[in-house]
């Protein structure tokens, strides 16, 4: 996996079209070594926007050892059909 052969700190963010539900998520987050920046903070969904009966955390932002999560939210409508995944971290140093 290209992943683990990336310097890290590494940062992974996007579009996965997994929710963290599915168990092709559960094998990358395993055979990649990241962490989901999710964890312990909610479902926080990000599609389809303006469907609430729909919403699921699809957009994800994966993070290694040496990256520090302080805060994770999504953002308001902004004319996407997701929303937007706001993060603040921070690259620790060694």
């Amino acid at each position: 996996m290209l992943i683990r052969q990336t310097p890290l700190p590494l940062l992974v963010l996007g579009d996965l079209n997994a929710s963290p539900w599915s168990p092709y998520f559960a094998r990358l987050l395993a055979d990649s070594g990241l962490r989901d920046s999710l964890q312990g903070r909610g479902i926080q969904p990000s599609w389809p926007a303006g469907w609430p009966l729909l919403w699921t955390p699809i957009d994800h932002v994966l993070f290694s050892e040496g990256i520090q999560i302080l805060q994770r939210k999504t953002g308001s409508a902004i004319g996407s059909d997701h929303y937007p995944v706001i993060v603040e971290f921070q690259v620790l140093r060694p």
